[in-house]
């Protein structure tokens, strides 16, 4: 029989996972696409440049779409479930100004 504390934090450890990797991956996909729109407008006129740009365009689209699915997801099973949110690790932040 499954230990239903095991599935609990199972899924809370793949939010904080998802947390840390996901607005990375968000960032690439974004480089990629215009890596891609770039390359297509800049050399327009040589078709195989052309074709390599709506290929990184098409990547980039794909892998934003990945990552921000992967994220919703883990949201949904940890709203479903009524998880804990707050395993999250703090985010990293500035020390106040000295006046």
């Amino acid at each position: 029989m499954v230990n239903g504390t095991y599935a609990v934090d199972l899924v809370q450890k793949a939010g904080v996972i998802a947390s840390m990797l996901i607005p990375p991956c968000i960032a690439v996909g974004v480089i990629v696409f215009l890596i891609g729109a770039i390359r297509l407008i800049a050399r327009g006129a040589d078709a195989h440049e052309r074709i390599r740009g709506r290929k990184n365009m098409l990547w980039g689209v794909i892998g934003l779409c990945l990552a921000v699915s992967v994220w919703g997801v883990v949201a949904l099973l940890t709203n479903t479930f009524g998880l804990d949110t707050a395993a999250r690790p703090p985010l990293p932040t500035t020390p106040p100004l000295l006046r």
